[in-house]
């Protein structure tokens, strides 16, 4: 996000990390909030193209991609936004407060021993935030919201009567 009010503009998959975090991911906030950030703040920024994204990446639209595929918002291990930067200048350059971090530890600070953080100045909590939710937690959580609100729908439309007038069978003609 200090890339975006730097720059007005992110990479596609910070993006998708955005979006997914605010909305099914973690955050469980209605797509339009992020909406209205990235209209307001990317260069680039397209009210449809916008409007379609925060939909699709949200989970809400017919078309989204599973609910179910959450990014995690921290590069650790194994990521799906392909983040590759092993030395954290990405975080170096737009979260400098972690610079002095060993390089692993620089995308997810709270992981980081107590020694190293005292090494690196950063006080979680003072100096640097806490993570907000607990990723895990939450995005199962979510996902659990996803499936509950999948099955009602469902069910809701699968006990729809048909509306309007009555169907007439046409006669057979001779």
């Amino acid at each position: 996000m200090r890339q975006l009010r730097e720059q007005g503009w992110l990479h596609h998959l910070a993006r998708h990390a955005v979006s997914c975090f605010l909305t099914r991911g973690d955050l469980y906030v209605h797509w339009t909030r992020g909406r209205d950030v990235f209209d307001r703040d990317l260069l680039d920024a397209d009210w449809a193209i916008n409007n379609f994204n925060w939909l699709g990446l949200a989970g809400v639209a017919p078309w989204s991609p599973p609910f179910f595929r959450v990014y995690n918002p921290s590069n650790v291990g194994s990521s799906s936004l392909n983040v590759r930067d092993p030395d954290g200048k990405y975080v170096d350059r737009f979260v400098p407060e972690l610079a002095k971090l060993p390089s692993k530890h620089k995308y997810a600070p709270w992981l980081c021993p107590l020694s190293d953080l005292k090494k690196a100045g950063v006080t979680l909590g003072t100096t640097y935030p806490r993570p907000i939710v607990d990723h895990k937690v939450q995005s199962k959580a979510n996902i659990e919201r996803f499936k509950q609100a999948q099955r009602a729908a469902k069910e809701a439309s699968s006990s729809k009567k048909r509306k309007g007038p009555p169907l007439v069978k046409a006669k057979k003609s001779k």
